[in-house]
């Protein structure tokens, strides 16, 4: 008799935005690629890696309520410190600074956080590298 192992659940992460990822796409192949044993090959997906150099940033506000910050490839390949306004489509306005050591950081693609100014209240943010 034949066994074939079980495939677990697929789980959906959730970004830091909230926006669930989609699950991973199921392996690719002979139907006896989980069979212990055999010799099917299994296409691997495409790797993509995080890179602010090369694919800018994306970021996270938390609660936002129409606020938006853009830090650019320029930026990150300049490297000095600049302040951002994120009035965006918000009644008020924030400023962020992003330091010349942060954006070493995102150069090395390393994530970074920082708050807002206060206007009443302020807001946690996260830059992190785009994916390709």
């Amino acid at each position: 008799m034949r066994r074939v192992a079980r495939a677990s659940p697929r789980v959906s992460a959730v970004k830091d935005d909230g926006v669930p990822s989609p699950p991973d796409a199921p392996a690719t192949g002979s139907p006896d690629a989980s069979v212990a044993g055999t010799d099917a090959s299994v296409d691997a997906p495409p790797t993509s890696t995080a890179s602010c150099s090369a694919n800018g940033t994306v970021v996270a506000i938390a609660a936002n309520h129409g606020h938006v910050l853009v830090v650019s490839k320029a930026d990150v390949a300049a490297g000095t410190q600049k302040m951002y306004s994120i009035q965006g489509g918000s009644q008020h306005d924030h400023t962020v600074t992003v330091t010349a050591a942060q954006f070493a950081m995102l150069a090395a693609n390393t994530s970074v956080s920082t708050v807002s100014s206060a206007t009443g209240h302020t807001h946690s943010i996260t830059v992190s590298c785009a994916m390709a």
